[in-house]
C-alpha cells in the first residue's frame, strides 16, 4: 500500500507542478487553478509515519505541501446521506461504512490547513445543489475577492450571473 501510495503521491505532485509551472511561465495574471485532489490526500490512506516517510524521502515536511494550496474545500461524502448506492455507479465500489471512514480521514488529513471548508453532505442531490452550490459559489468569490482585489460590485455581478446559470441548471434537472 505504501508504494502506490507513493506512486500516486508522485504523480499528482507532477501534476500539481506542471500546472503551476505553465500557469506560471504564461504570464497569466490572477489565476486560480482548481485540483480535484491533492497530495494531502495520501495520508488518508497510509499511517502517519508513512506518509511522513514519504515526505522525508521527497524533500517536504506537511506543512510545505499544505502551503502549496490557498484554501481547500471538502464536500463531505453522498454516503453520510440517504441517498449513497453502489448500484448505479460502477466508480463507486466502497461500502457506506468505508466511504464515510475515507471521508473522515481525508478531512483529518487536511484538518491543518488554515483556510479549509467543509460542504456537508444532503439526504438528496437537488439538496445538495441547491445548498452546497451556493456556499461553495460564495466560498470562492469571498476567495477571489480577497485574493485579487475584486470590487464588491464587480463580484456581486459575478454571483448574480453564476446564479442565473444555476438556475437554469436546476431547472433543467428539475424537469
Amino acid at each position: 500500500v505504501v508504494e502506490f501510495e507513493e506512486i500516486i503521491f508522485k504523480y499528482q505532485l507532477f501534476k500539481e507542478n506542471l500546472i503551476v509551472n505553465i500557469v506560471n511561465n504564461n504570464n497569466f495574471l490572477n489565476n486560480i487553478i482548481i485540483f480535484d485532489r491533492g497530495v494531502v490526500d495520501n495520508k488518508a490512506f497510509i499511517s502517519d509515519e508513512e506518509f511522513e516517510m514519504i515526505l522525508k524521502k521527497y524533500n517536504y515536511n506537511e506543512n510545505e505541501l499544505l502551503s502549496r494550496y490557498d484554501l481547500v474545500i471538502h464536500l463531505e461524502t453522498g454516503a453520510k446521506s440517504n441517498y449513497y448506492r453502489t448500484d448505479n455507479n460502477s466508480c463507486r465500489r466502497e461500502s457506506v461504512d468505508l466511504a464515510i471512514k475515507l471521508d473522515n480521514l481525508i478531512y483529518k488529513a487536511w484538518s491543518n490547513h488554515n483556510n479549509l471548508v467543509k460542504i456537508k453532505c444532503y439526504d438528496n442531490f437537488y439538496d445538495k445543489q441547491s445548498k452546497g452550490v451556493p456556499i461553495l459559489i460564495i466560498v470562492i468569490l469571498s476567495f477571489i475577492s480577497f485574493y485579487f482585489s475584486v470590487k464588491a460590485e464587480d463580484l456581486l455581478c459575478i454571483f448574480v450571473l453564476i446564479f442565473s446559470i444555476i438556475g437554469v441548471i436546476y431547472i433543467s434537472f428539475a424537469t
